[in-house]
């Protein structure tokens, strides 16, 4: 079931149930609560947070929150005065009665239908890479790393769409080594250069919890102390697994 996480002060009882019929909501105590929650549950397509006045340092969570989720839809419910709303992140005024803001969550939360539908969450670490397809290898630079793929920018040339080739990524004091298969080309945008994704092909179940534990782990630093930049991620050698090998 798709879910909506809520943090902040209290609501009139029922209000979320009444504008987000048939979706399951979750209640977040803390910031700590929610970014978690955002990380680590499955199928989270809103945010909703209900707080009348904003300190800096919750604004400053907030935004950071919606920059590195992308496909989850936050909504506000305050009197403080945000940045100019997007296609998922609104302001609702602090002052609206409850049939308006019913009205209005729900237009919001269901408008377009976005879906979070990542298995796996992502940061964007600049990475070197190659790619070999055939006798045929190129460095890459390598952007939004997940458990599931990673995405290369593509400086130059054309590349074809399902082909599949062996992927090498060099993390601080390792590098990861599998198959990978290319996927459709993608224009740049505010997040991401022009480029190609790639998924992860044979990877063990090890491997991608260690990457995803890393992403994670990323991701909690960055949402609560964003001024500081997560560093490229490094593995003790006895966390190797098979698809791992320090980098000498």
């Amino acid at each position: 079931m798709d879910k909506v996480l809520f943090h902040g002060e209290p609501l009139p009882q029922g209000l979320l149930h009444k504008a987000l019929p048939d979706l399951d909501i979750k209640i977040c105590l803390s910031k700590k609560d929610l970014a978690a929650g955002i990380i680590r549950e499955e199928d989270i397509i809103g945010v909703i947070v209900n707080r009348q006045v904003l300190s800096e340092d919750y604004l400053v969570f907030f935004r950071s929150l919606a920059e590195h989720f992308p496909l989850i839809k936050f909504g506000i419910i305050t009197e403080s005065l945000l940045m100019t709303g997007t296609a998922h992140w609104k302001q609702f005024p602090g002052d609206a009665d409850e049939g308006r803001l019913i009205e209005e969550i729900h237009g919001f939360i269901f408008s377009d239908a976005v879906r979070n539908r990542r298995r796996y969450n992502r940061f964007d670490w600049i990475l070197k890479g190659e790619l070999t397809i055939g006798e045929e290898t190129g460095e890459y630079e390598i952007h939004s790393v997940s458990a599931g793929g990673a995405f290369f920018k593509l400086a130059s040339g054309v590349v074809t769409p399902g082909i599949s080739g062996n992927l090498t990524i060099t993390f601080k004091n390792f590098r990861m080594k599998c198959r990978c298969t290319v996927l459709e080309p993608r224009s740049a945008s505010s997040n991401l250069p022009y480029g190609f994704p790639v998924r992860f092909e044979g990877l063990t179940g090890e491997s991608r919890d260690i990457l995803n534990k890393i992403v994670n782990d990323a991701l909690v630093q960055i949402l609560f102390t964003p001024e500081e930049e997560p560093d490229i991620p490094s593995l003790d050698e006895e966390t190797l697994t098979p698809d791992f090998e320090m980098v000498v």
